[in-house]
């Protein structure tokens, strides 16, 4: 029981059963449609084939975008860029599902112009779906992380022979201090790491906020904040935890909230963590909590 409610709790295999369910939406459409040449069956059957190369699909694109994650491939690029790069790698796993299912309803023969035409219907089909399930299910292109700019201005790709002691002194990396240290600073790259803003769930990945920049990591939210500790700080949204010091104000939007961080960012706060939001910073004004950055 424990297993399946930490099944529930992945955010992937949310995201995944979203997708299923997207897809059994879709299958009507595209039974109606008639994309590959399916359109001798009756109606049930093209839409359960559709609904399961639609599933499919999304599984391989998901594995797809965890092996690119793993590899490090295209890191750095732009989203939209290395998304494009996803869709056309996951499309080459998917012809030895849908050649196949192909060949079971229509007799298709694997011709090389017709294998090279599935490609690419393949590849056209998955991405326009793709983003439809980007924009039904809220989700965000993940892209690498964002440096805040280098405070020193000090360039350091040159040789740094020729440097006096007193400029390589600043030239060397400035340490996390250790009230600021977590867990979580170990995972950022050492110009991200600095004072605890804010982690906020984007896809499977926790993006996490200092005050030098943010960057992505892949995990989950829960996990992100048990190693966030021991930096003070709350859960305010499904996808949003907040450090105390960084909350700047807070303010009511009906039956909800949103908290203005110090470094610029609106963090969203839902009914559920309402009251509680509103009790610490009730301590605050009282002198019980710390206080806001400056």
């Amino acid at each position: 029981m424990r297993d399946f409610a930490n099944v529930q709790a992945d955010p992937w295999m949310r995201q995944r059963a979203a997708e299923c369910c997207l897809a059994l939406a879709l299958s009507p459409i595209f039974a109606w449609m008639r994309p590959f040449g399916v359109d001798e069956q009756a109606f049930v059957i093209r839409m359960g084939f559709w609904l399961g190369i639609l599933a499919c699909w999304f599984l391989a694109l998901a594995i797809t975008e965890r092996l690119f994650e793993a590899r490090g491939l295209l890191r750095g690029r732009d989203a939209a860029l290395r998304w494009a790069a996803m869709v056309g790698a996951a499309a080459f796993p998917m012809m030895l599902i849908v050649g196949p299912a192909i060949y079971a309803l229509e007799g298709w023969q694997p011709y090389a112009h017709k294998v090279v035409t599935l490609y690419f219907q393949i590849a056209v089909i998955g991405g326009g779906v793709s983003l439809i399930a980007r924009a039904a299910l809220g989700q965000r292109f993940a892209v690498s992380a964002t440096p805040a700019p280098c405070p020193s201005g000090i360039r350091l790709d040159g040789a740094l022979n020729g440097l006096d002691p007193s400029e390589l002194e600043q030239a060397r990396p400035v340490a996390v201090p250790q009230a600021f240290a977590n867990g979580l600073m170990g995972r950022l790259p050492p110009h991200l790491r600095g004072r605890m803003i804010a982690l906020e769930m984007e896809d499977h990945y926790a993006r996490v906020h200092t005050d030098r920049g943010s960057g992505l990591i892949l995990m989950r939210l829960g996990d992100a904040m048990a190693e966030a500790a021991p930096t003070p700080g709350r859960q305010v949204h499904r996808s949003w935890w907040v450090a105390d010091a960084a909350v700047a104000s807070f303010e009511r939007v009906g039956r909800t909230g949103q908290v203005r961080l110090s470094n610029g960012l609106t963090a969203p706060v839902s009914q559920r963590y309402l009251r509680e939001v509103d009790q610490f910073l009730a301590r605050r004004g009282q002198g019980e909590g710390p206080p806001a950055l400056s």
